[in-house]
Parts: C-alpha cells; sequence; structure tokens
C-alpha cells in the first residue's frame, strides 16, 4: 500500500474467529489512508456491489472505552451523525477476544468514505483521550546550556528491546538494532516545566558477561529494567536483574519495571 503507513498483519486468529487484527503505523492521515485502501481491497475481494455497506472493527484499551463514549454517549452519537455510520461499542463485560488482552472491539459500519471519517475522528479522539490521562508532557528540544542533568541507565536480559526503546525515544528511529556491546550513552535534551533538562541514559548490554553494574549505576538518578513479555525466560531473569540493581545503585535511585514488545500480540 503507498500510503506511508507501516501494516503489519497479526499472524494469530482471535479466539472463536477467524479474524485477524491489522497493525498501522504513521501519521494519522497516512493511517487512515491505509486503512481506507484496505477497506478497499476487502471489498473487492467480497462483493461486485462497490456501494454496499463494510465493518471496520478497532481494538481499544478497556481503560478508553468509556471515555471515546463520552458522558451519556455524546462523543459516540457526535461521531455517527456526522460520518453517517453506524457504531456499535462493547460493554464492560463484553470479552470478545483473548482474555489475556486488554482491549475491546468498537465495530463501524458504513461506507468505506464514511467509515475512514469516523475511524479519523475516533483515532484523533483517542490520542486526545490518552495524552490527557498523563499530568505532564516531555518535550524534545535542541542542545543548549542547562543546570539541570539527570543519569539514567536501562538494564536487563540480552534480546528485550533495550536498544530499541532508547533510540525510539531519543531519536524516533523504529527499526532493528544489534546487540550492545559493552554501553552506548545517548544524550537527549528536554522541557519539562518551563525547565531544559539534560538526560544521560546509558544502555547496557545484556549477555551474562556484561552483567555487572557496580560501576555503571554509580551517580544514576534512574534505573529502568527491561523484560520482554513474550519471553518467559525473560521474566525468569527478572529477580537477578533487581537484585543487581539493589547492590549497585543508592537507596534513593529510581527503578522503573519495564515490559517490551507489548504490540508483539501474536506471542504474547
Amino acid at each position: 500500500l503507498d500510503t506511508k503507513a507501516r501494516v503489519h498483519i497479526n499472524k494469530k486468529n482471535f479466539v472463536g474467529s477467524m479474524e485477524k487484527a491489522i497493525t498501522i503505523r504513521g501519521d494519522p492521515e497516512n493511517c487512515t489512508n491505509a486503512c481506507r485502501k484496505i477497506l478497499e481491497v476487502l471489498q473487492q475481494k467480497t462483493t461486485n456491489n462497490s456501494t454496499s455497506d463494510m465493518i471496520l472493527k478497532i481494538l481499544i484499551h478497556k481503560n478508553l472505552v468509556g471515555k471515546i463514549i463520552g458522558e451519556e454517549g455524546n462523543i459516540i452519537r457526535k461521531i455517527m451523525s456526522e460520518t453517517n455510520t453506524n457504531i456499535i461499542v462493547p460493554s464492560i463485560t463484553d470479552i470478545t477476544i483473548d482474555s489475556l488482552n486488554d482491549e475491546r472491539i468498537l465495530t463501524i459500519k458504513g461506507s468505506i468514505e464514511n467509515i475512514s471519517k469516523a475511524q479519523a475522528q475516533i483515532s484523533a479522539e483517542l490520542r486526545q483521550k490518552f495524552e490527557s490521562m498523563h499530568d505532564y508532557k516531555l518535550i524534545r528540544v535542541k542542545p543548549e546550556m542547562t543546570n539541570k542533568k539527570y543519569k539514567l541507565i536501562i538494564v536487563g536480559h540480552s534480546n528485550v528491546g533495550k536498544s530499541s526503546i532508547v533510540k525510539r525515544y531519543c531519536q524516533e528511529v523504529h527499526q532493528y538494532t544489534k546487540p550492545t556491546i559493552g554501553m552506548d550513552i545517548h544524550q537527549i535534551f528536554i522541557r519539562f516545566n518551563n525547565e531544559t533538562i539534560n538526560l544521560e541514559i546509558r544502555d547496557t548490554a545484556g549477555t551474562e558477561k556484561y552483567c555487572s553494574l557496580a560501576n555503571s549505576c554509580k551517580g544514576v538518578h534512574g534505573i529502568y529494567i527491561v523484560y520482554d513479555i513474550t519471553d518467559f525466560h525473560s521474566s525468569n531473569e527478572l529477580d537477578g536483574w533487581i537484585k543487581h540493581t539493589e547492590t549497585s545503585a543508592g537507596p534513593d535511585t529510581i527503578k522503573i519495571l519495564v515490559g517490551s514488545k507489548c504490540d508483539d500480540t501474536s506471542n504474547r
């Protein structure tokens, strides 16, 4: 699809269904265009009537379902009215897919053009609601002089995605990265509460021979302990990494546990 969006088809079927999820990533407009193209292809495959209604199902995190419905259904009714679509929202108790997931299915029915408009509005609402759930925003800025500097370190077993997390945050790079040898140090400047802050993020290797954290953790303000939610071995290694950080870092060092690869639903 020539839409500049990244499209991934999940290999795993939903429980009790032959349906598969399609993940679309990119700019909002590109994602909507990709969604429209997919619906057009499906319509050509399923019917000769180009004017027949189609159905689009959107996975929404259960914590956002109520927010997209709105008070007394005002948001979802407004979207249906403006796009001439029929939208079915799941109830809180409606478990329609794998119970290990925290997602619910929102169903849109209408013409492809109207479905695309509804999808764009719903996605915009979801982005706004998701951002409003956070009490603060960190805005990346160009390097400048600042007295505020914090050192962070990211640790965890090999192949859990530590380098991918760091590069996505620091450089907005979404790609496969080779295993880290020793340690990589990344610098990023952000604005928070009208102050510029310099973050030094240390990306460590995960192989056992690089497991010594005593020197790496000296002087750090925060530690991210990463594990792969699709890999039981990675989870089993957590206790060891937590103990390493407790003995290597100071008592006031903030520690945060991060589960990676949550978008890999086929292996969750």
